[in-house]
């Protein structure tokens, strides 16, 4: 209504609903999107809100990005996905969720490091389990 800007970045591309997803402002996140945030903006590494989101174990805020089209597959510059991300934190419940959105566990990083592969790493013993 104002016509504030809300995919307005700073200088590493960093927007607003991506500075919302890493604070875990889920109302601010939801708010956002209902202003038509872009829900795939990345930032100046090719990293997404779902991505942060999945980073933080922010599983809430990571749904609300999935009903609004999040691509659950984008990879980063670096290859990294939001389900690499969240096998790496340990987060299982994120895990849970973008599996069931379909995430795709063959996708690998630059280091042919499938999700799997990086929870085997990391110990995470139960995202091991859900992604065999």
């Amino acid at each position: 209504e104002s016509g504030a800007k809300v995919n307005i970045a700073d200088n590493q591309k960093m927007t607003a609903l991506m500075f919302a997803t890493l604070e875990g402002r889920e109302r601010v996140v939801s708010l956002l999107l209902d202003w038509k945030a872009d829900v795939n903006a990345a930032d100046a590494e090719g990293i997404s809100s779902l991505m942060l989101a999945g980073n933080e174990g922010r599983t809430e805020i990571a749904r609300l990005l999935i009903k609004h089209g999040a691509k659950i597959n984008w990879q980063s510059k670096s290859g990294s996905s939001a389900l690499m991300e969240a096998a790496l934190e340990g987060r299982t419940d994120t895990v849970k969720l973008l599996v069931e959105a379909n995430a795709d566990p063959s996708l690998s990083d630059l280091l042919e490091r499938t999700a799997l592969v990086i929870a085997e790493q990391q110990g995470h013993l139960d995202i091991v389990e859900m992604l065999k």
